[in-house]
């Protein structure tokens, strides 16, 4: 039993990894990684019970079992990366409890209150005609009318140096009407916050079944880029240490899991680079590890966080289509956690690399380079170290022809590739009923609530935008101001404002959303009109207009929805 709720606790759904070096507790002279736990031992009580039926054990019991490295999160824990969905929800909840609108219960209480099930994908997806009419009911002890504050993380424009704007983050307190506030969090719990919780839920219900049911020939490789870590000196100048002199090394960490072991991994660089070519410059040394070891493994499957600029993206596509298959791997999968929810065991190895090398340099000897580090750590870690040259991730930068962003990648949380160089295959979900993963993935058969994946080439064929077909007309043109060079950009941004009574800045302070807005978006360098669809934490989803020439542009007959970073949003109108 103690095993079980220890296996049960540890489970990233149930707790997530504290990535510090200096994240650490011991009792009895163990010393472990901390744990911070996502829920209260009451409602993880609750959790445990529902999914293990057999199990009669009192809540006091279960605390006694509970590992000693598994904490509750404190004000000491505020670095800790948190999900922005999560906490902004959060903060509406706790507005509403203090005004006696809702009950003193958890967020999940207010999902389960307008959903059938929790569990049932249609539900949690807003899809289910027998829930779509539930609604949250709220008392109004205090007027309706009353103005209240409350906070949010916002992403604003800061505008620095000249005309020019940058995205940041900030905290900020909104006031509101207590009816508005009302109907502002029943809006975010459905489906938005559903199908977030929903989403992280089936993805580590998915992994945790394929991890318990893998076959021979399979390996699950979870996978994060560490902080960088700071070389250091074991004494330093004033000017070293107060200056930008010491060396930063990369650091790739992972763990890798068969059918009988697992074992943890660490790739060390001096290139910094976090993008496509840098993960595979990471990742060949160690495909290349285990096909040596293990040469009858021909299926991957990767596991990661989803972050645009890193894992999931055109470019990380394309290269996972075609590098593992040189080592002699034949299927391969890429499975995404929901964003904010990535946490997991490579993060407890970045903070064990770190650590040990802190523990080097206050011995006094100095860690002054990606080399010095690699050499330092030898011997010390049962961990796999390997180096990467900067050579080795540029080789990757020629491999890559010109390429078409895949549609509605911020939703994808699974890859598959069937075995074309380019061809990719996508889910919203991950799935793992049929193994081979590509047994059904072809046919019409309908995998549990997922979808047939759907089909795209990766490549570009031509060097033209693939939005349209031959068969596409016309449905609608307009002349619009299109820049083509940065001094046309700026003129037009200052058209823009002079021709809207709102600037752009005040408009998405005050309704805290873009949707419905007019923007031009730049793809592969030129730039698009159209209309924002949705906003996610660090990019938006545009469907965008097909073009004519050189200034004339059209809607297509089929709609070209795609997720952009905020950087390549150029600039937005307050009105169509």
């Amino acid at each position: 039993m103690k095993l079980r709720i220890r296996n049960f606790l540890e489970r990233d759904d149930n707790s997530r990894q504290m990535p510090g070096k200096k994240d650490t507790i011991t009792s009895n002279k163990i010393k472990k990684q901390k744990r911070l736990l996502n829920d209260s031992m009451k409602l993880l009580h609750a959790k445990f019970l529902y999914e293990n039926p057999n199990s009669k054990i009192h809540y006091s019991t279960f605390c006694k079992m509970k590992p000693f490295w598994t904490v509750k999160p404190t004000l000491s824990n505020l670095e800790t990366c948190m999900c922005k969905k999560c906490t902004n929800v959060a903060y509406m909840h706790k507005q509403l409890v203090a005004e006696k609108a809702i009950p003193s219960s958890p967020v999940e209480d207010s999902v389960a209150e307008i959903v059938c099930d929790t569990k049932n994908h249609k539900c949690m997806y807003g899809e289910c005609s027998k829930c779509s009419s539930k609604r949250l009911s709220f008392s109004m002890h205090s007027s309706a009318e009353k103005l209240i504050t409350y906070h949010q993380w916002v992403t604003k424009d800061k505008p620095y140096g000249d005309n020019k704007v940058s995205k940041v983050t900030v905290k900020e307190n909104i006031e509101i009407k207590l009816s508005e506030l009302c109907d502002k969090y029943e809006s975010e719990i459905k489906p938005r916050y559903s199908m977030h919780t929903y989403n992280i839920y089936h993805q580590y219900a998915e992994l945790r079944k394929l991890k318990e049911g893998l076959k021979a020939n399979e390996v699950v490789i979870h996978i994060d880029f560490s902080e960088n870590y700071g070389c250091k000196h074991g004494e330093d100048i004033q000017s070293i240490h107060f200056g930008g002199s010491h060396e930063q090394v990369s650091l790739h960490t992972g763990v890798y899991y068969t059918a009988d072991r697992f074992s943890s991994f660490c790739t060390i660089s001096p290139c910094t680079r976090h993008d496509a070519s840098g993960i595979w410059g990471h990742l060949t040394p160690i495909l290349k590890k285990i096909k040596t070891e293990l040469p009858l493994i021909n299926t991957i499957h990767f596991v990661s966080d989803g972050p645009t600029t890193q894992y999931r993206n055109k470019t990380n596509f394309w290269l996972t289509s075609t590098v593992p298959r040189t080592l002699g791997f034949t299927e391969i999968t890429w499975n995404f956690l929901e964003a904010g929810h990535g946490k997991g065991a490579p993060d407890g190895i970045g903070g064990v690399i770190k650590r040990s090398a802190d523990a080097i340099v206050a011995a006094g000897n100095d860690i002054v380079s990606a080399e010095g580090l690699l050499e330092s750590l030898k011997g010390l870690t049962t961990i796999y170290l390997q180096f990467v040259t900067q050579v080795d991730i540029e080789k990757f930068d020629n491999q890559v022809p010109e390429l078409r962003t895949v549609e509605g990648t911020m939703k994808i949380h699974q890859v598959l590739y069937p075995g074309q160089a380019g061809v990719v295959e996508h889910r919203v979900l991950s799935c793992f009923c049929e193994r081979p993963c590509f047994e059904k993935t072809r046919s019409s058969v309908i995998i549990c609530n997922n979808k047939t994946p759907s089909t795209v080439q990766n490549a570009k064929t031509s060097t033209t935008r693939p939005t349209t077909t031959s068969k596409d007309t016309p449905s609608r043109s307009e002349d619009i101001p299109v820049p083509s060079t940065s001094k046309d950009i700026q003129l037009m941004t200052n058209y823009v404002s002079k021709k809207n009574t709102l600037s752009v800045i005040e408009q998405v302070s005050a309704t805290n959303a873009y949707n419905g807005m007019w923007c031009v978006v730049l793809y592969d360098g030129k730039p698009y009109p159209g209309q924002i669809e949705d906003t996610d934490d660090d990019s938006v989803e545009v469907k965008t207009m097909s073009r004519v020439g050189v200034n004339r542009f059209f809607w297509p007959a089929r709609e070209d929805r795609i997720w952009y970073n905020y950087d390549d949003v150029n600039y937005i109108f307050s009105s169509g």
